[in-house]
């Protein structure tokens, strides 16, 4: 099984990408991961790294990849059996972003402030950037999409 998950911060992409993969057994691409280096959102990598490093994943035989982006993960949609979109509200995103942050020892507390700002505004735009651009970007892979609107799924009834 080959799944891509979008949505937008605090929706769940990551929380569900790694129920899909202990059951399916298969390999995770956390988008993030590759658009900034060692994780550090001050440092975005270049976009032919992006290309390759997606490129490379997706010619395995399973694997899940969640991220909010979409304008070069074009193989993944192309590639993948399905496309969950985790439709949740700006509000429910919005708790789950400071219920996460809040929980997350391995950062200082700048650390975490910085990020909190960071999500909380990208969540802000992520409705209208989603009508503008993401769902258009998506309409020629709408059969493969499976939406998803609330934070409670399971995995199985998804695919």
């Amino acid at each position: 099984m080959k799944i891509h998950i979008i949505g937008g911060p605090g929706s769940g992409k990551t929380t569900l990408s790694r129920k899909i993969s202990n059951h399916f057994n298969c390999n995770i691409l956390h988008l993030d991961d590759v658009a900034y280096d060692k994780g550090d959102f001050d440092r975005p990598t270049a976009r032919e790294y992006r290309l390759t490093q997606v490129s490379r994943f997706t010619k395995g035989d399973s694997w899940v990849i969640e991220g909010v982006y979409f304008s070069w993960v074009g193989s993944s949609f192309k590639h993948c059996d399905r496309i969950i979109l985790l439709s949740l509200d700006k509000c429910s995103r919005r708790a789950n972003i400071i219920y996460k942050l809040a929980t997350r020892k391995d950062l200082t507390i700048e650390q975490r402030e910085e990020q909190r700002a960071r999500l909380l505004k990208s969540n802000d735009q992520f409705d209208d950037l989603f009508k503008e651009r993401i769902s258009g970007f998506l309409k020629k892979f709408e059969n493969k999409i499976v939406t998803v609107n609330g934070s409670e799924f399971d995995p199985k009834e998804l695919l």
